[in-house]
């Protein structure tokens, strides 16, 4: 079977994907210089990043200030020593163009690079200038830092950060910082030609930030109310279709969005993508190529895959059909194995003999094993199992203290009304009686710990855990009366739950192991089941009894009547006990 597999199977796969191989290699090897939607692709990662590391150092140095003077380390007071500051900044970080600091009374001081990077130091008295003390009220009562839009200072238009400065609480000034705008378009010449493509940024709706022929453009048109060229002052159609252009395809990976726009017949291909990290106002970064640079390398690739997945599909033909006749018992022992690990046993039929010997020894051991498991399955609870697998953590089953909630149940008089009844009646009774239990606990995700004669142990927060185990454990008690009821069943039951400390986890000899609770809480619990007896008088078929330590986990959705406190033997302190009244005893 094993030559079979792999002379037939394997070298099927062989085939079509070594010849896959070749051609996806001969492909990209004619491809990985052209293609333009890689070249692409890469440029538009490469933009993002470089556009936010030329621009980001702007905002965070502000923040670095703003941190400096709430330490009191940086004061717009000591102009000398500002002076020195602001110019450090401006020495180590060279794309910030300006710097400025305003005082609490508008003075202002500016260092601005020149044309040979000499930086420049100015001051302003701003006294008469309403609109920048404005401008500063606003900020100093904001708190936050803000980009400023676009304006133009010494002939230069900046992309601004600015932020109030304070010192225990105590403004001291205003601190911002720019960089021009005229150095994103050499950034983006400098990536374009790169990447052999013609990148550009739009501010907002229809302003340029940056395009490689922005420079080209007079500066006359720009003034304090229009800071930034429109799409329109550039010769350039294609951006001012792709403004207008419904995208026709989004990278999944979010990378870029795609238009096609033709312009006097000729197809271009314009990739874009939205940022917000400078202001309100969204930057588009994006890039466009002619559509012929793109469909050669497209066309040879698509023809290559063409190939490849022919190949392909008569490889995966003729391995399906060889596959299917080996595989099916393999299938099926797989999936009865699956069943086998999540203990659905009831739902596995035996595995049928196989030609094969291999598979035939398979078959009869899995047999003999299933046949063992569901012998094994009467006496271990397999909802238990299934949860401590479903835990895959040894912390679930290796014994640890936990706070948890226990329940005892105990059928009143079964032991005298059993005395007339024959062996085999009395054990159906205590089957359907358990059976009831066993599923109020289990839909309350408890965990069935033993029966002892006619009573059930069970506990809430192991192996999972449960906050609310108090809640559940309630809950679980009011369900147990309310199916008894409706079952029809005369027998009255008493219900008692505690919380409390409990050591959980495997308890036991190594050939014979039990996941079980021990501690106090499991003894003070069994006693509070035996006062429970004393509140039987009010003829009720059930009367469930909580602990205080219990109560107090509980909410309004349960109604509860304090019935006293009790002496409990082993312990010293009395032990206060509220009865959970149900439907049938709650008026």
């Amino acid at each position: 079977m094993t030559v079979l597999l792999v002379t037939a199977i394997g070298g099927l796969v062989v085939l079509a994907a070594g010849s896959v191989l070749l051609l996806s290699a001969y492909a990209n090897f004619k491809n990985t210089s052209e293609l333009a939607l890689s070249r692409g692709q890469i440029f538009m990662a490469t933009l993002k990043e470089d556009v936010k590391q030329h621009v980001q150092p702007v905002s965070d140095i502000v923040e670095f200030l703003v941190r400096q003077a709430a330490d009191g380390e940086f004061d717009p007071a000591f102009k000398d020593e500002t002076v020195w500051q602001l110019k450090g900044i401006m020495g180590s970080i060279p794309q910030i163009s300006d710097v400025a600091v305003w005082r609490p009374n508008a003075r202002e001081i500016i260092v601005t690079r020149g044309a040979d990077q000499k930086l420049i130091v100015q001051t302003d008295d701003n006294q008469n200038d309403e609109i920048v003390k404005s401008y500063l009220r606003m900020l100093r009562n904001n708190r936050e830092m803000v980009w400023i839009e676009p304006f133009i200072s010494e002939g230069k238009t900046l992309m601004t950060v600015a932020a109030p400065l304070f010192y225990e609480s105590k403004y001291i000034g205003t601190m911002a910082a720019g960089v021009s705008v005229g150095e994103l378009s050499e950034l983006i010449e400098e990536l374009g030609n790169t990447y052999q493509t013609n990148g550009f940024i739009i501010y907002g709706n229809d302003h340029l930030l940056a395009h490689k022929k922005l420079p080209e453009l007079s500066r006359a048109k720009l003034d304090y109310e229009n800071p930034l060229f429109k799409v329109s002052d550039l010769d350039m159609p294609i951006l001012g279709k792709m403004l207008i252009t419904p995208i026709d395809f989004s990278d999944p990976d979010g990378v870029f969005d795609a238009r096609e726009i033709d312009v006097n017949g000729d197809e271009y291909l314009v990739l874009s993508s939205e940022i917000n990290d400078f202001g309100y106002v969204p930057w588009t970064l994006g890039a466009y190529s002619p559509s012929t640079d793109w469909n050669a390398q497209i066309y040879r690739l698509l023809n290559s895959i063409i190939g490849g997945a022919i190949l392909l599909v008569l490889a995966v033909i003729g391995a399906i059909f060889l596959s299917r006749w080996v595989a099916a018992p393999i299938s099926k022992a797989a999936d009865a194995t699956k069943k086998v690990g999540n203990l659905n046993l009831d739902e596995i039929d035996p595995l049928p003999p196989s030609r094969i010997s291999e598979l035939n020894n398979q078959a009869i051991a899995f047999n003999q094993m299933l046949e063992g498991l569901r012998w094994f399955e009467t006496y271990v609870p397999r909802k238990l199992v299934r949860r401590l697998i479903q835990q895959k953590e040894n912390s679930s089953i290796s014994s640890q203290e936990l706070e948890l909630t226990v329940m005892f149940t105990d059928i009143v008089g079964f032991t005298a009304s059993s005395e007339a009844k024959q062996p085999g009646e009395i054990a159906q009774e205590l089957n359907q009686h358990f059976e009831i239990i066993n599923q109020c606990i289990e839909k309350e995700g408890g965990t069935l710990d033993k029966y002892i004669g006619d009573s059930a142990m069970a506990f809430w927060g192991a192996p999972e855990t449960q906050p609310d185990h108090a809640r559940r454990a309630c809950r679980a008690a009011i369900a147990i009366e309310k199916a008894l009821s409706a079952e029809g069943h005369k027998q009255r039951i008493k219900i008692a739950i505690h919380t409390g400390p409990l050591i959980v986890g495997n308890i036991g000899a190594v050939g014979r192991m039990n996941y079980t609770v021990i501690g106090d809480t499991v003894n003070t619990c069994s006693r509070i089941e035996k006062l429970a007896s004393d509140l039987l008088d009010d003829g009720s078929s059930a009367v469930i009894v909580i602990s205080e330590a219990t109560a107090n986990h509980l909410d309004n959705e349960f109604t509860l009547q304090k019935a006293g406190k009790f002496s409990v033997k082993g312990r010293k302190e009395e032990i206060t006990a509220f009865r959970l009244l149900t439907t049938s005893n709650s008026n």
